[in-house]
């Protein structure tokens, strides 16, 4: 064997400068188009999930847009809770009424009762509505003058009126008059304050 021989034994390898086989193109298509197939495919995946993205945003926004509709229990405990406010509202009303009519009779009475019995005597109280009428008699009208300046300085009262004073001479219990001695009867009007707090 010549060497010779041996070169043609030898493989050779495949030309590259040529055409290609028609494998090779085969396998390209091929790989081509399963490539096109899954870009399609993923196309078509996301095109679907944005038009129900599309369609839940519009039935969001629809539902956002439309009245609510009222919660039959929710609608009965604010008609209840109205009309408890509106007892509330005509109680609170009330009680400010009361309030302003409240006489505190205790105080009052001390009031009217603060001077010397040696010098002033109280014979008739008579209330009507919010005047009361204080008849009695003291020793001189100066005596009387100053219970009515008290009372009136008392914050009790809106009014003061001496309505009379009259000084007279004093009957013994045998119906003789007594020689010396005057007395001033009177009789005064208060109006009571109805002011909170009086």
């Amino acid at each position: 064997m010549t060497t010779q021989d041996f070169d043609e034994l030898e493989p050779k390898p495949p030309s590259t400068g040529g055409a290609t086989s028609p494998l090779a193109l085969w396998l390209l298509a091929l790989t081509m188009l399963i490539l096109f197939g899954i870009m399609f495919l993923a196309l078509n995946t996301i095109r679907q999930g944005k038009n129900s993205l599309e369609t839940q945003l519009e039935t969001i926004q629809t539902t956002l847009a439309a009245e609510p509709q009222a919660n039959p229990t929710s609608e009965a405990l604010m008609d209840q809770m109205r009309g408890v406010m509106a007892e509330s509202a005509a109680l609170r009303s009330a009680s400010e009424s009361l309030k302003a009519q409240y006489i505190n009779w205790p105080a009052l009475i001390r009031v009217i009762g603060d001077f010397d019995i040696r010098l002033m005597q109280l014979s008739r109280l008579m209330q009507q509505d919010k005047l009361i009428t204080l008849t009695g008699e003291g020793i001189d009208e100066m005596q009387v003058m100053a219970y009515a300046t008290r009372l009136r300085e008392s914050g009790f009262f809106s009014r003061v009126t001496i309505q009379a004073l009259n000084t007279v001479q004093p009957t013994a219990p045998d119906g003789t008059t007594a020689s010396t001695t005057r007395i001033a009867q009177f009789s005064i009007v208060i109006e009571l304050n109805m002011t909170p707090g009086s």
